[in-house]
Parts: structure tokens; C-alpha cells; sequence
């Protein structure tokens, strides 16, 4: 059965009462969620929901409604952040607009709000979840919606910020870590907000917890980075210099070099590096690790081995994927071309 058929009948099943046309759409929405089509169905099951919670008449008789659905987004999306590459910053809120507003509807959240039985988020990709489940066990049971919450509001907010709007963009870069618990992009656009204001320890606070959920080599770099630039407004040198040398190890070397630089033309001079034994020290007490996150590390190359014991050659190396880039370990780099093989 094609899709449009699918939501044709699917509309010929709306009764005009509002809680069961809402629990209806929600089993629909469930329903085909697993489907070829489900994406689509799924953002047209949700359109007919948010015309009934917001009174504009029955679902049925108003099909005509525009709403942005999932496809649009991603559009957007794309298009946004090319603005955004190219300092078109007020293009960009332009083209997240009608989304945001969408997805500001207070109807819109409660939808995915008020349950006793799940909790609902919004997941870049599947080592997110995994992340915010692991540290999150004895809770409700993790939904994942269709909709892209967090990317949305993550870049929404990133655009707030170049616009200098930045209690707006707080808000928003809030919500985005709201949906996604597990996104480094909100907390370094929140910390990038608290440095700004001159807000230090919040700045820190921020960028520590991103060790914990840093699983892309450019995000660990990133973090290190924070650091040392913390450590340089406390005029800690050395420790300044060391997490930038670290921040090399994993990412962009032209960020880190210009922090660099700017500890040379401070001082003159750059200061001995920490040798390891007082790199581990210094990390202990400030709280954050010496390389990729150990947690974090187990918990991927566990699941590498689950789904490569099971036969199941693309979610293994998924997750091998994630610990090699981290650590360039040889024998995990091994088992990967095995896989490919």
C-alpha cells in the first residue's frame, strides 16, 4: 500500500472526538513508525495531532494546513547552515523560522511530555541514546521521537548567538540539551555563551561535562581546547599549554595553535609541558580524563563486540569505529578491516 493511501485511510478513521482521534494518531503514528514509508507518516500522523491540540477544527476537515514536516526540516536544516557558513546569519534564522515556531507550540512538547511510561528524546545517532541510557538506568523506558529537536534548536540557538542574541539563544541551546542529553554541540554553544559573559566557572562546568559524552575525535579536541583556555584565564600556564597540546592530539591544530600563540605573546616564552604523572594529576583534580573518556570507550567497543558476535557487520563497526578514531588502537583497527573483508 503507497503512502498516500496509508494517510488516506488513516483520515477516514478520525470520529470528531478529540482524546480518541488523539490516541488514534498517536497508535497510527506508532503504528507505521517501522514502516518504508514511516518517516513521512509519522510527520503527517503529528500535523493531524497538532491541528486537533491546537483548535483548529477536526484534522479531518482541515488537510490542507501547511505544516513543515520532516523532510522539509532536513531541508531547512541544510540550507540554514549553509547561510550560516557563509556569515548569512540572518538568512538562516529566516529559513528556521516557521520551525521553531512550530516546534514551540506548548501543545506540540506536552504531546511528548505527559506519559507515564516514556521518557522522550531526540537523538542525533544511535551512541547518543546509548550514552544517556547508561547513565540514566532506573528511569522511564527512552523514546526517540521523529522530529529534530535538537538539531533544530541546536542550530537555532548557534544562530542566536552570531546575531548576539543571547539570552534567546540560551533558551533554545537549553531546549536542544533538553532533547538530547548527549549533544556536545549544546553544551559548547552554552559555554561559549558563559564565556561571553565572563562567566568562568559555569564556562568550565559546561565543558567538563563534555569529556563524558565527547565520542567524535573533533569534540574531545574541542574540550581540551576549553580547557585550556580556562586554565589561561586563571594564568595557568602550564596546564594551559598542556591541554592544548592534547587538543592537537584529536582535532583542529589550527584552533589550538592560535591559543598557542597567544600563550607565547602573553609570556614571551612557551612553558615546559606537564610530563605525564602530573598531566594525570592536574586531570583528577579538575575532573576530566587524559584521552577519551574510559567509560565511554568500554561501552562502545562492548557493543562492537555484541553486534560482531551476532553477525551484524554494520552496527559493529559502527561502534569499533568510534573507539578507533579515539584511540588508533591497531588490533581494533584490525577487526574493522576483517569486517569490511
Amino acid at each position: 500500500m503507497d503512502k498516500e493511501k496509508i494517510i488516506s485511510e488513516i483520515k477516514n478513521g478520525l470520529t470528531g472526538n478529540r482524546e480518541q482521534d488523539l490516541r488514534y494518531l498517536e497508535e497510527k503514528r506508532k503504528e507505521y513508525s517501522d514502516s518504508e514509508k514511516g518517516h513521512e507518516i509519522a510527520a503527517e500522523c503529528s500535523r493531524l495531532m497538532y491541528d486537533i491540540l491546537t483548535g483548529k477544527g477536526s484534522a479531518a476537515a482541515q488537510p490542507e494546513i501547511e505544516i513543515v514536516n520532516a523532510i522539509d526540516v532536513d531541508e531547512h536544516l541544510k540550507q540554514a547552515e549553509e547561510c550560516l557558513k557563509k556569515d548569512d546569519a540572518d538568512k538562516a534564522k529566516e529559513l528556521l523560522d516557521p520551525i521553531v515556531e512550530m516546534l514551540d507550540k506548548k501543545e506540540w512538547e506536552t504531546l511528548y511530555e505527559i506519559d507515564s511510561e516514556f521518557d522522550y528524546y531526540s537523538f542525533g545517532e544511535p551512541f547518543e541514546e546509548i550514552l544517556f541510557s547508561a547513565s540514566n538506568s532506573g528511569g522511564k523506558t527512552v523514546k526517540v521521537v521523529d522530529e529534530r529537536y535538537d538539531r533544530v534548536y541546536l542550530l537555532y540557538g548557534t544562530i542566536l548567538i552570531e546575531l548576539k542574541h543571547l539570552d534567546l539563544a540560551r533558551r533554545y541551546l537549553l531546549k536542544a540539551l533538553r532533547w538530547n542529553p548527549s549533544g556536545c554541540g549544546a553544551c559548547f554553544e552554552l559555554a561559549e555563551i558563559s564565556k561571553m559573559g565572563g562567566d568562568y566557572e559555569t564556562y568550565k562546568k559546561l565543558t567538563l561535562k563534555t569529556f563524558t559524552i565527547a565520542f567524535r575525535p573533533a569534540d574531545l579536541a574541542r574540550a581540551y581546547r576549553n580547557m585550556g583556555f580556562w586554565f589561561s584565564e586563571q594564568k595557568m600556564w602550564k596546564e594551559a599549554y598542556s591541554c592544548l597540546l592534547l587538543s592537537r592530539q584529536f582535532g583542529d591544530n589550527v584552533k589550538a595553535d592560535t591559543a598557542i600563540n597567544y600563550i607565547l605573546q602573553i609570556n614571551n616564552s612557551l612553558p615546559e609541558r606537564c610530563g605525564d604523572t602530573e598531566m594525570a594529576g592536574i586531570a583528577v583534580k579538575y575532573g576530566f580524563p587524559v584521552g577519551p573518556d574510559r567509560n565511554l570507550l568500554n561501552l562502545a567497543y562492548g557493543y562492537g563486540e555484541y553486534f560482531r558476535q551476532n553477525g551484524n557487520r554494520k552496527s559493529a563497526l559502527y561502534f569499533y569505529e568510534i573507539v578507533y578514531k579515539l584511540t588508533n588502537d591497531e588490533n581494533i583497527g584490525s577487526i574493522m578491516e576483517e569486517l569490511k573483508g
